[in-house]
């Protein structure tokens, strides 16, 4: 009997030593996949192309009209700068992750994907196309504009009057609060999660650079 249980042993312990890492230790919760947070990411979008379907928010920078003083070139380019180094692409991501992109519009595609290019290949036909359809929320200003819409909800963020150094901070906050999680972007609760994170913004420049349509 102790030799039955001797040898009972030793083949469970070669067979530990032969699974090695990949077993799984007693009493373990099987793993699961749990569904992500949602992921706010950059994305080029060539005309003619539809933005993807896929995704239940999307965003847009919108430009009012080709820039004509140096000083408004410069503030496009700031803008893409922000956008750039805040946002990774979308394509960078695996596809079952919850993503919502901000698209940059360009007439075709880039060679290579600078802002000088971007800013050069800008689709001001599609932003004119966004201005008609949401002309009330942009108003009248210059820009740059982030628009998002989803779930029949459409926020503008105004950044026609933002320092240099406040364009790229309202970026890395549209970053974050637009991935903000209720279901399916609810309405109203987004903007109060907007107008808190922007609080200062709104204090300086004026109720009016968000707008919520919804």
């Amino acid at each position: 009997m102790i030799i039955t249980i001797r040898i009972f042993l030793v083949a469970i312990l070669a067979a530990s030593i032969v699974t090695g890492c990949s077993s799984v230790p007693v009493g373990s919760p099987p793993t699961m996949s749990l569904p992500s947070d949602p992921i706010a990411t950059r994305s080029l979008l060539v005309r003619p192309d539809a933005p993807d379907d896929r995704f239940r928010v999307k965003g847009f920078v919108v430009f009012n009209a080709r820039p004509i003083t140096p000083m408004q070139h410069n503030r496009y380019l700031v803008a893409c700068e922000a956008y750039m180094a805040t946002l990774e692409g979308t394509d960078s991501y695996p596809d079952h992750l919850d993503l919502l992109p901000t698209y940059w519009p360009i007439e075709k595609k880039l060679e290579i994907e600078t802002c000088r290019e971007m800013l050069d290949k800008y689709d001001y036909v599609r932003a004119s196309q966004l201005r008609a359809k949401y002309r009330t929320a942009i108003g009248p200003g210059e820009g740059p504009f982030l628009l998002a819409a989803g779930s029949g909800e459409v926020m503008i963020f105004d950044m026609s009057t933002f320092s240099d150094a406040d364009v790229y901070r309202a970026m890395r906050i549209w970053k974050e609060q637009i991935c903000v999680n209720p279901e399916n972007w609810e309405p109203k609760l987004s903007l109060v999660k907007f107008r808190e994170a922007f609080r200062s913004m709104l204090q300086a420049y004026g109720e009016s650079i968000l707008k919520y349509f919804g």
